[in-house]
């Protein structure tokens, strides 16, 4: 039997079984197999088994296969492929195939570059708690790219993802506590930002604490210490 006839056999198969059993066993069968053979390096062998529920709809294998086009895992690297498989996906609500989707969207990567279409897609994906979309997001709102510039809602989205541990969103809303862009101007809490996200490498956060902790007072320093072990562990360990 061909690999074209195998992989129509088992689509068979499995539209079969879901017709008879509801869906939803088969489903997630095929679908965790072909995701520990993704996870072995067996391409193959996982393209067949997201495709086929890909076709059928299903959108975590839709989003397995754009990623599979996106970084030339197993097959040809195609940004439009990857980018159709994206789309079909976040259609259906799929948080993470709407940030990759916007990514792609922003960056004009084999689909239309188009800043207001990329920040949709984060805010989508943002709204359900992704964290790299709700940096995206607040950088978009930061310099007015694609959205009306607003520092308020940058601030915003910029917190959410701070709270997630991700150090650029922790840097940049300490810069914003510094200068009183977007949030009241607190150099407690940008002297812990700035902290928290120094720590986890963040150079720049370095640098910054460094000028900001000469215009502190004793009393603002210790606040500002007690602050930082606070983020650390509220935002930081949960993330790692």
């Amino acid at each position: 039997m061909t690999v074209g006839m195998l992989y129509i056999a088992r689509a068979v198969l499995l539209s079969v079984a879901i017709t008879a059993n509801g869906a939803n066993v088969e489903v997630t069968q095929t679908l965790a197999e072909a995701n520990r053979a993704f996870d072995r390096g067996q391409y193959a062998e996982a393209y067949q088994g997201f495709r086929i529920l890909a076709d059928m709809g299903n959108s975590l294998a839709q989003f397995q296969l754009g990623q599979m086009h996106d970084k030339g895992l197993g097959v040809a690297s195609d940004d439009a492929e990857a980018a159709r498989w994206y789309l079909l996906a976040a259609e259906q609500g799929l948080g993470q195939a709407q940030f990759r989707l916007g990514q792609m969207h922003d960056k004009g990567l084999g689909i239309a570059q188009d800043d207001a279409e990329a920040s949709r897609l984060f805010r989508l994906a943002a709204e359900q708690g992704h964290g790299q979309a709700q940096l995206s997001l607040a950088i978009k709102y930061d310099y007015g790219l694609g959205i009306l510039e607003d520092n308020a809602e940058a601030a915003r989205w910029y917190r959410l993802a701070a709270e997630q541990g991700f150090m650029e969103a922790q840097f940049a809303l300490g810069y914003m506590h510094e200068t009183g862009e977007g949030v009241p101007e607190d150099i407690v809490a940008a002297y812990a930002w700035f902290t928290v996200a120094g720590a986890q490498g963040f150079l720049l956060a370095v640098e910054a604490r460094e000028l900001v902790v000469k215009r502190m007072t004793q009393s603002q320093f210790e606040e500002g210490e007690d602050l930082s072990l606070e983020y650390w562990f509220d935002y930081v360990m949960p993330a790692r």
